[in-house]
């Protein structure tokens, strides 16, 4: 059985997650920038030090360009009658 505080985290989640936009923003900015991701994962520095040596190499625009587009072509595929 799960409390509350669980059940509602996993609600707003999903409720995130069901956007297609956000859905697909999280996705092309994760592989977008994965060598940050297993720097800030994996380097033996502290958490500030890496905060400073990726500053400026995070990458927010472009994915979020490529995430409309895919949302656009993917939404466009169907044929929905008027």
């Amino acid at each position: 059985m799960q409390s509350i505080a669980e059940t509602g985290m996993f609600e707003n989640l999903k409720e995130k997650m069901a956007n297609p936009i956000m859905f697909t923003y999280f996705w092309v900015f994760c592989s977008g920038n994965i060598q940050n991701i297993f720097y800030l994962l994996y380097m033996p520095l502290k958490i500030d030090q890496k905060f400073l040596d990726l500053s400026g190499k995070w990458s927010f625009l472009t994915p979020l360009m490529v995430s409309i587009f895919i949302v656009l072509t993917w939404f466009n595929r169907f044929d929905y009658p008027s």
